[in-house]
């Protein structure tokens, strides 16, 4: 697996004992319309289906972070270069994905020369990736855009734009979403941004940082003011490595979980104590 904007999983790192619950925790039965449900309330640090209290972000990412270790941050990379890179991840495994770029970048010396090239050559570069066509046709089109906006093939712009302006540029391409522009944001332009993958959307939701499951752009700007704007690279990449781990979609490893105290989680050890309780 390669060094991707995600973090890698160590997993020959020691798991550690759960978290020990406090009295603080109690419950709240809520009747619904067609059954029964059950939620937990709680003081800190279990969060009322809602972020946490500023003073809970310390604590939470200390027990994230001495679980998974020390995230160190990647050297930044020319942002054109960033972009390309994260539009051929989408949707495909990290190591096609790496394949896909080396074979693009090595057929072609420079981004004028792929633009010249068209879009079939850009596909045929890129095939082992996935979604070649659909991905060639994306990264054409930005290409001939960025000319036409600049007059070269460059995203330095971004970097004399407000935060506000660069992101509403980002997603004014086709094909790019808010989880790659903040991607390109976060990690590329060194901005304020906050990522949501598919493994920080299921974590924020468990957690109770984000209303539902499916990450909308109103929710990536939720996060980014949520999270203290000097965690949000830390945050993002242990999010990630969390719900790689640990956190999964199904039969997570809740057992060993460093915050399942915050946990909402059906299968959540902390959360079943409650109920039994």
């Amino acid at each position: 697996m390669r060094r991707s904007f995600d973090s890698e999983i160590s997993m020959s790192r020691p798991f550690l004992p759960p978290l020990q619950l406090t009295n603080r925790h109690r419950l709240d039965l809520v009747p619904n319309s067609t059954a029964q449900t059950t939620r937990i309330k709680a003081a800190s640090p279990m969060p009322q289906n809602g972020p946490l209290e500023p003073g809970e972000w310390k604590s939470f990412l200390h027990e994230l972070r001495s679980f998974h270790g020390k995230i160190e941050r990647r050297t930044k990379r020319d942002t054109l270069d960033s972009l390309v890179e994260i539009i051929l991840s989408q949707s495909t495994l990290d190591s096609l994905s790496e394949q896909a770029y080396r074979s693009l970048k090595s057929s072609f010396p420079s981004w004028e020369s792929a633009m010249q090239a068209g879009p079939s050559k850009i596909e045929e570069r890129i095939r082992v990736g996935g979604l070649s066509r659909q991905k060639a046709s994306r990264i054409h089109r930005i290409l001939l855009d960025l000319k036409i906006h600049f007059g070269e093939l460059t995203l330095r712009p971004l970097d004399d734009m407000d935060r506000k302006t660069a992101w509403e540029y980002l997603l004014s391409f086709d094909g790019i979403g808010p989880k790659t522009a903040a991607c390109v944001l976060l990690f590329a332009c060194g901005r304020s941004a906050f990522p949501i993958d598919t493994h920080v959307s299921r974590v924020a939701y468990r957690v109770g940082l984000l209303p539902k499951q499916t990450a909308t752009v109103q929710d990536h700007e939720r996060l980014r003011l949520l999270v203290p704007r000097h965690q949000h690279y830390v945050c993002h990449r242990t999010l990630v490595l969390h719900g790689r781990a640990l956190c999964r979609p199904s039969q997570p490893e809740c057992t060993y979980c460093p915050i399942q105290s915050w946990c909402r989680h059906s299968h959540c050890p902390a959360r079943r104590s409650l109920l039994q309780g």
